[in-house]
């Protein structure tokens, strides 16, 4: 099968990239890969999004409150899939429905994302 097969689930696209040990991806670069590979099934992660779906569930005002800051596994954990999916593509997607597919609201939660702090 190829990478680019529509029928592939975002984590086998994930496990394909990851067999290809290109060298400076990391967790991040490829679940933003997942994303466009897969033509959407999958969100793109980002640190500041993931704020903001932390603040949007606690009810947090911007700039008075703190979230959690989120360290996301290295690619080749085991289990860096199941804590995206778990942490954040679940959450997203129970608060959003369909519509965390839309860049917009991608964009909305990355920019929203930047008014909170990360606790360390």
């Amino acid at each position: 099968m190829c990478i680019r097969d529509s029928n592939r689930s975002p984590e086998e696209i994930y496990r394909s990239l990851l067999n290809l040990d290109v060298s400076g991806l990391g967790t991040v670069y490829l679940l933003t890969l997942v994303y466009f590979i897969s033509k959407g099934k999958s969100p793109i992660y980002d640190q500041f999004a993931h704020r903001a779906l932390d603040a949007l569930e606690k009810g947090l005002k911007p700039k008075a409150q703190e979230v959690p800051k989120h360290t996301v596994p290295e690619k080749k954990s085991k289990n860096a899939f199941k804590w995206f999916e778990d942490n954040y593509a679940k959450r997203l997607n129970g608060m959003f429905g369909s519509h965390y597919k839309e860049r917009k609201l991608d964009r909305a939660l990355w920019v929203y994302g930047h008014l909170f702090k990360a606790s360390d």
